[in-house]
């Protein structure tokens, strides 16, 4: 008896010895914050280089105006001048008026709107106006308000697809990213764990693979480490998941579930947007940090300066340039500090059309002028006439080289030019992404700002349509960071992280 009391003795201290094996999982190597953010810079460094454009323009994309539908000329462009000179809104509105300036308008975006094909062409935009005409259901008029609600509810269809675009109080429903912060979790060896020490491991997250959720985020005390994040759906500003995860138990593995909820969140830098400067230059532990809020014209001596700053941080081993507050403006700024940054044109991953002879719409002297240094530049990107539009269709090239890392952080605030410079700069070797998802608006551009010639309902459109992959950015949806930094104190989190992550990584500081 002694004997068998022995060997399961023995039996049972084998076992006990090999349990925290067990937990962790004998394939998962002990965490190592160093060995994971080297992993996550290798990662977003190859997800770069997978960038391109997409290789196929749908042809719908390509609208041909005039085939058998009216065109802008004529008495339009008189209409087109006294609408831009337009200062009072007219505080009724007839529907033989509506008709007449919804028809004045049709033909304006048939010839000079890039997004037109994209948002469904004639058949959605003449949709929208017969229902706002059918609206008036034998009123003899409509008041300025209840008109300009009407038309911004029918056309909301092109604001979806174009968030550029609008007329009236256009009416579409905004995406939250979904985040929770309460509680951080970990990768390690390929596989995620509820704990740092690995011994509850995560299967399922509301029956995914847990990726889906979870991101590579910065922690309360500038830790790296992950949260459950998700772009929801429009108008959708919470959702509750249900994470699915083993705890080892004796000699067996129980399976247990946890809830949680995901709320709106976003980057927040704790000042006041309305005080901050156009562009802020300061250094912190002797890395440069810009602030830069909006890309104004390129003359103006705020773009000179951001501009010159591109040659200034190229002597740090990483510099940050915060763009959570930039709604975007001239991509000429952008194309020039590129240039001075890299000494190469600046390379977005995505096609771009522009319609043709949009010139025909500018009347001021500054503004052909700055059509005229677009037009230079996209020659200089490789443009080709297709269709009736100037496209470029930006080849792969290898990414250019760069000894400096490169942080920028972004908002769900960070959109338009902002959008195009954080996809631009992922093409610069050492770029990363932090903070959160930005707004998603780059599927068009602003050519113009007008009022409707009759109602003086305010409309803006633009004559380019940008064509991404879906799978890297959407309308709406923005471009994703690649490392995610949201909730309280996100600036003074962000400290703490480059300093106990990025510091490690000065022993090259030249940038050239």
């Amino acid at each position: 008896m002694r004997r068998w009391k022995r060997k399961i003795l023995a039996a049972v201290l084998v076992i006990a010895s090999v349990l925290p094996l067990a937990a962790c999982g004998q394939s998962v190597k002990k965490y190592d914050d160093k060995s994971a953010y080297e992993e996550l810079l290798q990662e977003t460094k190859k997800k770069n280089e997978r960038l391109k454009a997409p290789e196929i323009i749908p042809d719908e994309y390509f609208y041909n105006a005039g085939q058998d539908k009216e065109t802008f000329g004529g008495d339009d462009f008189a209409l087109w001048r006294a609408a831009k000179e337009q200062k009072e809104m007219s505080p009724w509105i007839s529907r033989e008026e509506a008709e007449q300036e919804l028809s004045w308008l049709l033909r304006l975006l048939r010839s000079y709107y890039g997004n037109y094909g994209r948002s469904g062409g004639d058949e959605a935009f003449e949709a929208a106006a017969v229902h706002v005409t059918e609206a008036f259901e034998g009123d003899l008029k409509k008041g300025f308000g209840e008109y300009e609600e009407l038309l911004g509810r029918e056309f909301a269809f092109a604001v979806d697809n174009d968030r550029h675009f609008s007329i009236g109080f256009s009416m579409t429903e905004e995406y939250s990213l979904l985040g929770n912060l309460e509680q951080s979790y970990w990768r390690n060896d390929g596989k995620y764990f509820m704990d740092k020490a690995c011994t509850m491991e995560i299967k399922k997250i509301d029956g995914e693979d847990p990726e889906t959720y979870l991101r590579p985020a910065i922690g309360q005390k500038g830790e790296l480490t992950w949260y459950p994040y998700i772009i929801g759906g429009p108008g959708e500003h919470s959702r509750e998941i249900e994470i699915e995860y083993t705890e080892q138990k004796l000699f067996f593995n129980k399976t247990r579930r946890k809830t949680v909820q995901l709320s709106e969140t976003d980057y927040e830098g704790g000042e006041d947007v309305a005080q901050k400067d156009i562009y802020r230059y300061e250094e912190r532990g002797g890395s440069p940090w810009i602030k830069w809020s909006q890309f104004p014209k390129p003359e103006r001596e705020i773009s000179q300066e951001f501009i010159l700053a591109a040659s200034k941080i190229k002597g740090h081993p990483y510099a940050v340039i915060d763009l959570s507050d930039n709604s975007g403006g001239e991509e000429r700024t952008l194309g020039i500090w590129f240039e001075a940054y890299t000494g190469r044109l600046h390379t977005p991953h995505v096609n771009v059309l522009k319609r043709m002879k949009t010139e025909d719409l500018l009347t001021e002297t500054e503004e052909k002028k700055a059509y005229e240094e677009d037009v230079a530049m996209f020659r200089r990107m490789g443009q080709t006439e297709e269709n009736g539009y100037k496209v470029v269709r930006p080849g792969k090239q290898k990414p250019k080289e760069n000894a400096q890392r490169l942080f920028l952080v972004t908002s769900r605030r960070s959109a338009s030019c902002a959008e195009m410079m954080t996809d631009s700069c992922r093409d610069i070797g050492n770029t990363v992404v932090i903070g959160a998802n930005t707004f998603g608006c780059l599927s068009g551009d602003v050519t113009e700002t007008l009022a409707l010639p009759l109602s003086g309902v305010p409309v803006s459109f633009g004559a380019s349509l940008y064509q991404w992959d879906e799978d890297y950015f959407k309308e709406g949806r923005g471009l994703a960071p690649d490392l995610y930094l949201t909730g309280e104190d996100c600036e003074e989190r962000l400290e703490l992280f480059l300093n106990q992550y990025a510091k490690v990584e000065e022993g090259t500081t030249d940038g050239r």
